[in-house]
């Protein structure tokens, strides 16, 4: 009896040890999905702007991200995104803040947008927005336009990349 009860307790820590690896594994490769992602959305920027001498609207960006992304409204840790990140976001959320308004980690926090995009473009070449990344908690400063994304439980901004940036 105690031989059978052991090896039911051994059987039991070794599957919820391997749960454990699954999860970080899981996690691991939804965060170089998100980043290939948000490198992906700013190489489309670029293009846009060298071929148009400016960068993208929303409305513009949206539109040729779902058409040239099998994976625009999925979720880089599994399933859709968030709801906020569906609808008219398609992907590419738009946020009412100025340019020059810091883009903070946790001034957005909510789970609805899981996996989404953030997209704040300057009105002008001369104007800067600093970046404090969530995971890293690095600081830099972006001209341009700047690209991040919240996480898996909501946290923002993650994965943040964009033009001519300097650290803190």
């Amino acid at each position: 009896m105690i031989e059978v009860t052991l090896a039911i307790v051994i059987g039991v820590v070794v599957v919820a040890g391997a749960t454990v690896l699954y999860q970080q594994a899981a996690r691991s490769a939804g965060n170089v999905k998100a980043q290939s992602k948000t490198q992906a959305l700013a190489g489309m920027i670029e293009e846009f702007g060298v071929r148009q001498h400016r960068y993208p609207t929303h409305a513009q960006l949206r539109a040729q991200w779902v058409r040239l992304r099998e994976d625009a409204l999925m979720n880089p840790w599994g399933g859709p995104l968030g709801p906020n990140g569906l609808g008219a976001a398609q992907g590419i959320a738009m946020s009412a803040d100025a340019f020059t308004t810091p883009w903070v980690p946790n001034q957005y926090a909510s789970p609805d947008y899981a996996g989404v995009i953030g997209y704040f473009v300057a009105n002008s070449g001369n104007e800067t927005k600093q970046v404090t990344d969530y995971d890293t908690g690095r600081t830099r400063t972006f001209t341009g336009y700047v690209v991040g994304m919240w996480d898996q439980d909501g946290h923002d901004p993650v994965f943040v990349t964009g033009p001519k940036f300097a650290s803190h």
